[in-house]
C-alpha cells in the first residue's frame, strides 16, 4: 500500500489508485503530472462566510507506474485564483495527506542553496507503483482582498519535488547518502485550469 514515511508532520491515508473516489459536486478533472504521475480534483469548495474566504481542493494524487516508487513532497508556489483575480495562499497548515515544506524560499527545500536545509528524506510522502493518496489543500484569501467578493470559477497550482526509484533498487535504498538522493530530485507542477465551485 502506499505509505508515508516516518514523520511528525502528518498521517497519510493511502487508498488503491483502483478504487472508486467519491465525487463531491464537481467534475471530475485528471491531469498527468511528471514522473508518471497523475492528479484528479475532485472536490473544490469556497467558504465565503467571514471576512477572507477560503477555498478547499481534495486531489488525489496516483503513481501510475508499474515499477516504479515515488517518493515527493510539494512546496514553495501553492495557490488558488478566481475569476475575480482574488489569489488564494495557503496558511502554514495549508496541506493534510501528502507531504508540505513550508520553508520559505521554496527553493531551500529543495536544497537550495545549501543541501543542510532540505526537506527531510524520511518525511517524503512514498508512493508504491499504482497507489494512491489524497491530498487536501486549504488556501485563504490574500490580505488585500478582505471585504471583495470572491466569484467564478477557480483555478488551482502547486509545485512539487520527486524522485523515482526503481522497485528492483528499492533494496540499495539505505546504501544511498542524503546527497546522492538530494541529486535525484525533480522538480513538477500541478496546475488545474478554471473550475466551478461548490459554494459553502
Amino acid at each position: 500500500m502506499a505509505k508515508f514515511l516516518p514523520c511528525c508532520l502528518l498521517v497519510v491515508f493511502a487508498a488503491a489508485a483502483q478504487d472508486d473516489t467519491p465525487k463531491f459536486g464537481v467534475d471530475v478533472t485528471v491531469i498527468n503530472l511528471n514522473g508518471g504521475l497523475t492528479a484528479q480534483l475532485f472536490s473544490l469548495t469556497r467558504d465565503a462566510v467571514g471576512g477572507r474566504p477560503v477555498v478547499t481542493a481534495a486531489v488525489k494524487i496516483t503513481n501510475a507506474s508499474k515499477d516504479n516508487h515515488a517518493f515527493l513532497f510539494f512546496y514553495g508556489s501553492l495557490s488558488a485564483v478566481d475569476e475575480a483575480g482574488i489569489k488564494f495562499e495557503p496558511p502554514g497548515d495549508a496541506v493534510t495527506g501528502v507531504s508540505y515544506c513550508n520553508t520559505v524560499p521554496g527553493e531551500r527545500c529543495i536544497g537550495k542553496p545549501d543541501a543542510s536545509l532540505a526537506f527531510p528524506l524520511q518525511s517524503y510522502t512514498e508512493l508504491e507503483p499504482e497507489r494512491s493518496v489524497t491530498a487536501h489543500f486549504r488556501l485563504v484569501a490574500s490580505p488585500g482582498a478582505a471585504g471583495k467578493e470572491s466569484k467564478g470559477r477557480i483555478s488551482v497550482s502547486g509545485q512539487f519535488a520527486y524522485r523515482l526509484v526503481k522497485d528492483a533498487d528499492m533494496a540499495k535504498e539505505p546504501d544511498l547518502s542524503d546527497g546522492q538522493k538530494l541529486r535525484q530530485l525533480r522538480n513538477g507542477t500541478m496546475s488545474f485550469e478554471p473550475l466551478p465551485v461548490t459554494e459553502k
